[in-house]
């Protein structure tokens, strides 16, 4: 998950720690959260937000949507020859 934490952190002057204690959680969690490697819990993500006297928004942004790919239907595969265009028909005749 892409935040400003760090950003935000930095702004204020504060320190891992500092915004460890305020938000009640170790500088290894402020640590992973600045790295991308944790996404909060909504609680978690408050504190941080309130620690850093922002609002959550500010601090972790909505998710910008990506368009779903569109699926495109593969072609039925062909036989490669005539052995096996016949072999196929009997099947399907069978069938």
């Amino acid at each position: 998950m892409k935040n400003n934490v760090e950003r935000v952190r930095e702004a204020r002057g504060m320190s891992q720690s500092d915004l460890a204690k305020a938000a009640g959680v170790s500088r290894q969690s402020i640590h992973a959260l600045e790295r991308g490697a944790h996404e909060p819990r909504l609680s978690l993500a408050y504190r941080v937000a309130d620690a850093l006297g922002a609002t959550l928004e500010a601090v972790f942004p909505a998710p910008q949507k990506v368009p779903a790919k569109k699926s495109v239907a593969k072609p039925a595969a062909k036989p490669a020859g005539r052995k096996a265009a016949k072999k196929a028909a009997k099947k399907a005749v069978r069938r």
